[in-house]
């Protein structure tokens, strides 16, 4: 149960801060719940990655911004797939929620 909480709380952070964003930049239902859908999936999928690489990895400076920067193209290739237009704003929409969820958690984690 501890193990899922530690997964269900990032994604909440996650959530909390996107969805929103997504509401207020694009009011399109299709678009919040596609945001929603792709959180759901990328979220924990960086988290396992996070907790099952080497800690030599994760020691360096650039593992994190790196695995950020990869999230922030695989979010945007997946709204682009779901979402059907806007292909910059997608990009831009990612890199600017993800930046944001990132910064948040550093705030309140570290």
């Amino acid at each position: 149960m501890n193990n899922l909480i530690s997964y269900l709380i990032p994604l909440s952070l996650t959530l909390l801060i996107e969805t929103p964003l997504a509401a207020v930049l694009e009011r399109n239902k299709k678009f919040i719940l596609s945001v929603i859908l792709v959180n759901i999936i990328t979220n924990p999928a960086a988290n396992a990655i996070a907790r099952t690489w080497p800690q030599t990895f994760f020691a360096t400076s650039w593992a994190i911004p790196t695995m950020e920067i990869i999230i922030v193209l695989i979010e945007w290739g997946m709204l682009a797939f779901l979402y059907r237009k806007k292909y910059l704003f997608l990009f831009f929409f990612s890199l600017l929620v993800n930046g944001l969820s990132y910064l948040t958690g550093l705030l309140i984690f570290n």
